[in-house]
């Protein structure tokens, strides 16, 4: 992955504007991609620069880098439960059916196609990335809504698996002395897996740019938690340390949002169903935080 740390940055006011733009031409549709466990240290901005990601390359190269987004928690039902709800996990009242409104029920309240596949926290359906693609091909005429939770294949496929040497790594300096080889084998199994994450989102990418509607949709990637790997001496993605509450996350909308800079205001998972309603010219609703 290329570093992009440099490009421009956009004020909280210049990103937020594109809200009040959405509601005057034709609605976006939506594309969430969420890889399961990607902790933000993996970039080269953030410090990394081993990963092969050539498809989360082009996202930050075309689409607007969010520098400091976290999990509202580094635990992944209720992360995604929160993404979904736009609440908190101690505010929702019923994890496991959510009962609030969330991001899907308003966009199908508003007249879009919506779909869930994979793991939500509260909405789940069974599938995998042949399937999302279905449904993207399905619904060229309509506004569309495809939230798909894309997670970590154990052990990656050896294509993947082969790109890492588990003796290159520079670990995080807060990685124990004594920890030394086994976070470096847990890195070269870590990085496989987000390489393969990557090949399956570029495979979605890849089916956007096929049926001509990369311009109007809006594509946003992240993950509900990152992973220690070592850092602090555990292993254990549950602690709230930075390596596991901080995720990447990145948004596309070519119709309307400038490619290749960065923002730095503080967001969390949180944000997300709120915002992604905004840019699509729907009302948040009041139960939302």
């Amino acid at each position: 992955m290329k570093d992009t740390s440099g490009s421009a940055r956009f004020s909280r006011r210049e990103f937020l504007a594109t809200a009040a733009v959405a509601r005057q031409s034709r609605r976006p549709n939506l594309l969430v991609l969420l890889a399961g466990g990607w902790r933000v240290q993996t970039l080269p901005a953030a410090g990394g620069g081993d990963l092969i990601a050539p498809n989360l390359d082009r996202l930050f190269r075309e689409g607007v880098g969010f520098s400091r987004a976290y999990a509202c928690c580094p635990a992944a039902a209720p992360a995604r439960a929160s993404m979904l709800t736009g609440r908190f996990p101690h505010a929702l009242r019923t994890p496991s059916r959510c009962e609030d409104p969330t991001l899907i029920s308003e966009l199908k309240r508003a007249g879009y196609s919506t779909g869930c596949i994979g793991d939500w926290g509260c909405e789940s359906a069974p599938g995998a990335t042949p399937a999302a693609i279905q449904y993207l091909r399905a619904n060229i005429p309509n506004d569309f809504c495809l939230c798909l939770s894309l997670e970590p294949p154990a052990p990656a496929p050896e294509r993947f698996a082969r790109l890492y040497a588990a003796r290159n790594f520079r670990l995080r300096d807060n990685v124990p002395d004594d920890l030394d080889a086994l976070a470096r084998e847990s890195y070269a199994l870590y990085y496989a897996q987000c390489s393969a994450l990557d090949s399956e989102a570029g495979r979605m990418l890849k089916t956007l740019d096929e049926i001509g509607l990369a311009q109007d949709t809006i594509v946003v990637f992240t993950s509900d938690r990152g992973d220690l790997l070592g850092s602090h001496g555990m292993e254990s993605a549950d602690d709230p340390h930075e390596e596991s509450a901080r995720v990447p996350l990145v948004l596309r909308y070519p119709r309307r949002i400038r490619g290749g800079g960065t923002i730095d205001f503080l967001v969390s998972s949180v944000d997300l169903a709120p915002a992604l309603l905004a840019l699509c010219g729907v009302d948040v609703p009041r139960s939302m935080q």
